[in-house]
C-alpha cells in the first residue's frame, strides 16, 4: 500500500493474522534531505500549515498533499496555493486562493521544474511517500532553492518489512511454503 494509507496496512494485518498467513511490507525508502537542503518535517498536515504560516519568505506554495488534508491550508489566505491533484475535485476546494493543477507527479525534475517556474513556487509541502515516482518534485525544489516541508510517514502495522523487491524475495522463499 501507499506509505500514508490509512485503512489498508491495519486490514491486511488483520486478515493475515485471522489465517495465520504470513505477512510481509515492502516499504520503499523514504526521502532525504541532503547537505544544503531547506527541509522541514512537519508531523501533518496542521503542523505543515503552521510552519508555514510562521515562515513570511513561503509565499508561492506547491502544495501536493492530497485532497484529504487541504483543510489545514485553509488559514494561508494571503499567500498562493497551487494544489496538484491527481484528479480534478469533485466540488469547491476549502483554499480560495488555490490554483489545481490536474495530473500525477512526474519522475523527471525537469518536468516537475518547469511546473515550479511556471507558478513562481518557492515552497514545497509534500508527504514523504519515497520512491521514484514523485522524487522528480523533490530534486527540482533542491535545483530552484525552493523550501520544503515534508510530512513525516503515519506509525508503521508491526512485523517484518523490507525496502527493496530481493529482499522481500528472499524472505518469502524462508517464510512461505
Amino acid at each position: 500500500t501507499h506509505p500514508f494509507a490509512a485503512v489498508m496496512p491495519a486490514r491486511a494485518r488483520a486478515a493475515c493474522d485471522a489465517l495465520g498467513l504470513p505477512r510481509l511490507v515492502l516499504r520503499r525508502p523514504p526521502w532525504t534531505p541532503e547537505p544544503g537542503d531547506d527541509w522541514t518535517e512537519a508531523a501533518d498536515a496542521a503542523a505543515a500549515a503552521r510552519l508555514l504560516a510562521a515562515r513570511p519568505a513561503a509565499r508561492r506554495i506547491l502544495l501536493t498533499t492530497g485532497l484529504t488534508d487541504l483543510q489545514a491550508f485553509a488559514a494561508l489566505a494571503d499567500r498562493t496555493l497551487v494544489v496538484r491533484l491527481i484528479r480534478p475535485p469533485d466540488g469547491p476546494l476549502p483554499l480560495p486562493n488555490a490554483h489545481v493543477v490536474t495530473g500525477r507527479p512526474h519522475a523527471d525534475a525537469a518536468a516537475e521544474g518547469a511546473l515550479m517556474a511556471a507558478h513562481g513556487i518557492d515552497t514545497l509541502v509534500t508527504k514523504n511517500s519515497g520512491g521514484a515516482a514523485g522524487f522528480g518534485k523533490i530534486a527540482a525544489a533542491r535545483a530552484r532553492g525552493a523550501a520544503m516541508v515534508v510530512l513525516a510517514r503515519p506509525p508503521v502495522e508491526p512485523g517484518p518489512a523490507m525496502e527493496t523487491v530481493g529482499t522481500a524475495v528472499a524472505w518469502l522463499s524462508a517464510n512461505v511454503a
